[in-house]
Order: structure tokens, then C-alpha cells, then sequence
């Protein structure tokens, strides 16, 4: 098998580690690439993103059967949303009475 000249190197490095220099600025420091930067970015929104959301539950009785509703979301607008739909639920049961 030939090798690939963009490929080869030098055999004492491991494979995955060609290439793998990290790009340095004038003086040393660290330059902040965009693979870098998006990389960073999609780390702290997945960290912060659950922290925020929170699951809201209500049980009860809906239509004759039993029922259980789940919000996910932030808590104010959550618990909203949860309100409007409980009051959904009882203006549909007051329609379908007979």
C-alpha cells in the first residue's frame, strides 16, 4: 500500500495527532479559532439550557377518565400554559355535559 503524502509523517506520532498544533498568535497566546469558539459556545448553551427547564405536572380528572398533563419550560410560562389548559379542560367538560 502506498502512502498518501497529505497523510504521512512522522512515524514516532501517533496518527490522530497529525495536524493537531494548536494555532498560536504573535507573543504565544492561544488564538480563538472558529472551530474553538463554536465548540465553547454549544458547551455552555448545553449546560445552561437544562437548568432552566423545568417540568410542570398536573393530574386530574378530564373528560370522565383520569388525565395528566406535562409542561416543559421555564416555570413562569410553564405554569401559565398549564392554567390555560386545565381551564380548557373544564369549559370542554361543561360543553360535552349532558
Amino acid at each position: 500500500m502506498r502512502a498518501v503524502p497529505a497523510l504521512s509523517g512522522d512515524p514516532a506520532r501517533p496518527r490522530a495527532m497529525h495536524g493537531a498544533e494548536e494555532p498560536r498568535a504573535k507573543g504565544g497566546r492561544l488564538m480563538l479559532t472558529r472551530r474553538r469558539f463554536v465548540l465553547t459556545a454549544m458547551s455552555a448553551a448545553a449546560l445552561a439550557a437544562p437548568a432552566r427547564a423545568q417540568v410542570l405536572e398536573w393530574r386530574g380528572a378530564a373528560l370522565g377518565g383520569e388525565a395528566t398533563l406535562r409542561v416543559h419550560g421555564a416555570r413562569d410560562a410553564g405554569a401559565a400554559a398549564l392554567a390555560e389548559a386545565v381551564a380548557e379542560i373544564a369549559r370542554l367538560e361543561r360543553l360535552f355535559s349532558l
